[in-house]
């Protein structure tokens, strides 16, 4: 590698500390241009809510001590530009995997996890400790390295924040948009503008003197909403927010619609309100990541618009280099790019090599760091292929999350088909009432809580398996490989009642009554059990 190509790759640094460290003495003795244009996360509230997504930073400090969370930390390494810095301070690097990660009791509140151990965190420290020894890493010592460290950020190359300026691609499509009522799909990876461009877009807006149309924002996560209403408000936007189903009461008007995250949807909901959107005065943006972060957009090919989409693709890194290493560990231990999935289509069914339905166990213990690496990333995959939203958190609910049980199928040795399921119940009699009463609600138990609060509350006091996931290839379906799957499962858990809830279309409700469960609530069947509601 270069100098300048050196220069130019973003610096990516974990620095050992004490819990009781003041990671402030770090960032005030950096040079204040550095200090201004830096993000700092410490994992609250307020700062969720207000990351800075789809702008272009010189550093991220991530601060372990408060919670490691995978989907936050990503994203906000996505913000840096190249030549910039990502920062992780923690534990010792060797004592990572001892860690009491408070993010654990978010995960699964009763019963609870002792985070101390946990397989996720011996995966990301293995991860991290063969990046140190590659030198993609630099470790330091907080205590002893500081002055060194600080040398280090301050001498960095100079990456001045950048000055909110449209990319040759970007500034096609807010032009185009701007001077048509465009219905349009805005596609790209994740790092590709896809958010910035939105801004930029929403920024040119604000440049007008009067705007003759509402400015409508759509996304499901709260956070996401907050975090662009108050960057609207920063330029002297006036941004209209809500969820899709929120916007079904809207009386039409003339307006410009954004709906982020597309791929996301079930396509029925899409469609549903599209057709109430479908008026003169009115312009549609379907955006969505391509990569595993907001689906695989599969379900996009299926998408029947009363306007004619045009189409806009950002096809560039917009903040880094193509090699970016801190990029490739991303995509690698994250699972941050799956296949696109609107390019396999239409690839023909082929039959498997050779068909074994066997249980997978992901854990360091019986599997090398590159090989659950990669067979994680095959289910990724696979779950993004058939339109369930996956996210970096994902694999840690995978080896972590209480009572989590996989079974696959594979040609050679890749994976081809999934079923992920959870045991569920019975919930702790302390608990019943205060869920019946609506006043609390224990992550991990869906099938009982849900069931129990649509009138049987008995369900409670039962033990469920609920399916989580169940997938797939496109290629290798219609050939009874998911019925395979279940089969294997109920024979594993026989006797028990099995739940599986999802959007379902008739495609969906078909397969199941195929495999003799019963939908008792729209979207929601079981099986094992008579319910009647």
């Amino acid at each position: 590698m270069s100098q300048n190509q050196k220069a130019k790759s973003r610096h990516f640094i974990y620095v050992e500390s004490r819990a009781d460290q003041d990671l402030p003495q770090v960032i005030a003795a950096l040079p204040e241009t550095l200090q201004l244009d830096l993000i700092l996360h410490e994992n609250t509230k307020t700062q969720r809510q207000l990351m800075p997504l789809g702008e272009t930073r010189k550093g991220l400090i991530y601060n372990i001590w408060s919670g490691f969370h995978p989907d936050t930390f990503a994203a906000l390494a996505g913000c840096i530009a190249e030549g910039g810095w990502v920062i992780l301070t923690g534990p010792p690097l060797h004592k990572l995997h001892l860690f009491q990660d408070p993010n654990y009791d978010k995960i699964s509140s009763w019963p609870h996890i002792c985070p101390a151990n946990t397989s996720y965190l011996k995966m990301l420290q293995a991860s991290l400790q063969a990046l140190a020894s590659s030198k993609q890493l630099q470790v330091y010592d907080q205590t002893t390295d500081l002055s060194r460290l600080i040398l280090e950020l301050s001498t960095a190359s100079d990456t001045s924040k950048a000055d909110f300026t449209a990319t040759e691609e970007q500034a096609k499509i807010i032009t185009h948009i701007l001077q048509h009522k465009t219905w349009g799909t805005l596609f790209a990876n994740r790092g590709f503008g896809k958010t910035t461009c939105l801004k930029l877009l929403m920024q040119k807006l604000s440049e007008l003197n009067r705007l003759s149309y509402e400015v409508i924002y759509v996304t499901e996560r709260q956070d996401n909403r907050k975090a662009m209403a108050n960057w609207a408000d920063s330029i002297g936007l006036t941004l209209k927010t809500a969820t899709l189903s929120g916007l079904q009461q809207w009386k039409i008007k003339p307006a410009l619609i954004m709906i982020d995250e597309c791929a996301a949807y079930n396509v029925a909901l899409l469609e549903k309100s599209l057709a109430h959107f479908n008026h003169s005065e009115i312009s549609v943006i379907l955006a969505t990541s391509l990569d595993g972060y907001e689906g695989s957009a599969r379900n996009l090919n299926k998408l029947k618009s009363p306007q004619p989409l045009k189409h806009f693709t950002l096809s560039h890194p917009m903040r880094w280099q193509a090699d970016d290493a801190l990029d490739q560990w991303i995509k690698r231990f994250f699972h941050a790019e799956t296949m696109n999935a609107l390019a396999i289509e239409h690839q023909p069914l082929q039959k498997p090599d050779h068909l074994e339905v066997s249980q997978f166990k992901p854990c360091l213990e019986q599997l090398h760091l590159s090989e659950l690496e990669k067979q994680l990333g095959q289910w990724m995959s696979l779950m993004s292929l058939a339109h369930y939203r996956t996210r970096p958190s994902d694999t840690r609910l995978m080896l972590d999350a209480p009572h989590q049980y996989f079974w696959h199928i594979k040609s050679g040795d890749d994976v081809i088909a999934g079923l992920w399921v959870s045991l569920e119940g019975p919930i702790a009699p302390y608990l019943h009432q205060p869920i019946l009463e609506r006043k609390r609600r224990v992550k991990g138990h869906l099938a009982p809580q849900y069931l129990a609060i649509n009138g049987k509350p008995e369900s409670l006091s039962q033990q469920w398996v609920r399916i989580v996931r169940i997938a797939v290839k496109p290629e290798f379906q219609k050939q009874g490989l998911g019925k395979q799957l279940l089969k294997t499962c109920m024979t594993h858990f026989k006797g028990l009642p099995f739940a599986v809830s999802f959007k379902a279309d008739e495609q969906v409700k078909a397969f199941w009554d195929s495999v003799g469960f019963t939908e008792v609530k729209a979207g929601f069947f079981v099986k094992n059990i008579e319910l009647k509601f």
